[in-house]
């Protein structure tokens, strides 16, 4: 059997510590960078999150303001319509009263006479 010498075996023993306490430090160096690029990672997130929701508030504030500038073009259109009905039925009696005018006999007579006067006045003149 081989004797193990006492001096041998703390320096291996003072070389295991030192590489335990290496790879420890390692493992907490690592578990700090992977921690860090997590939070890094939900940064990332949040900011695209909060990128997205302002994409969707813009296009809501679009839409928003097209709805609104329908309505305001349908409130013209029917102002607009409004206000040339008058006119129309205006003209609507007009042309009844016109067509009445005409084909009443006692209208057509007169117009008639009136005509006839004229056309004798062209042949004087």
């Amino acid at each position: 059997m081989q004797q193990i010498k006492p001096a041998c075996t703390a320096t291996t023993l003072l070389q295991q510590c030192r590489q335990q306490k290496q790879q420890q430090q390692q493992q907490k160096q690592q578990q700090q960078d992977e921690e860090e690029e997590g939070e890094e990672g939900e940064e990332e997130k949040v900011q695209q999150q909060q990128e997205e929701e302002e994409k969707e508030e813009k296009q809501q504030m679009q839409q928003q303001q097209q709805k609104e500038r329908r309505l305001q073009q349908q409130k013209q259109q029917q102002l607009q319509q409004q206000q040339e009905l008058p006119q129309l039925l205006q003209q609507q009696l007009l042309v009844l009263i016109f067509y009445a005018l005409i084909s009443d006999p006692f209208t057509q007579q007169q117009l008639q006479q009136q005509h006839n006067q004229f056309m004798q006045q062209q042949q004087h003149n």
